[in-house]
């Protein structure tokens, strides 16, 4: 699945972040990421739902962007977002953002352009109109990272639990399950 859930220990590191930096670099260093000519990047997984709320409960989307790289092999979006990200290997790229404008953009399309950008460490914004009373207003995907909480871990089925839940909230995120 691609991806990693990293505990907090602040014996190695303050910040989650910290550690993640830290176990990218022990893998590209590595004698098999460097005989395979691996690059290993660790991007936060954000939760969408309360961007993906917004955006269906507005009265309008004018404009939605999303910002994606190179291909992933297990995308959720093959229609867009891997053939960008097929794109952007091809031409040396490192990032590529798409921006969409309209009067009233359909939230369906864009949650699961949104649903992707999370699943992969990705970012997506738009602007929306929430009411008939409001303006519009500026709304992001990133910002609320994932979080799960586990006390302890000291037997097997603890830590089957814990994958288990990790492989939920994933698929969750990416749209597979409800």
């Amino acid at each position: 699945m691609e991806i990693c859930a990293i505990a907090r220990k602040t014996r190695l590191s303050l910040s989650i972040l910290g550690i993640a930096n830290q176990f990218v670099k022990l893998l590209n260093d590595s004698e098999r990421g460097r005989y395979f000519q691996a690059r290993f990047e660790i991007d936060e997984i954000t939760d969408p739902d309360d961007f993906i709320a917004h955006l269906h409960k507005a009265i309008a989307i004018s404009k939605f962007w999303i910002t994606f790289s190179k291909p992933n092999p297990f995308d959720v979006n093959k229609d867009f977002i891997e053939e960008m990200g097929r794109l952007l290997k091809e031409s040396n790229g490192e990032k590529g953002k798409t921006e969409l404008e309209g009067e009233s953009l359909n939230p369906d399309e864009l949650e699961a352009l949104a649903r992707s950008a999370a699943s992969t460490g990705d970012n997506a914004g738009a602007w929306l109109v929430p009411s008939t009373t409001e303006t519009k207003v500026k709304k992001h995907l990133k910002g609320n990272p994932v979080v799960l909480k586990q006390e302890d871990l000291s037997d097997d089925d603890q830590k089957r639990n814990l994958l288990e839940r990790i492989r939920v909230i994933y698929h969750k995120i990416r749209g597979k399950i409800g």
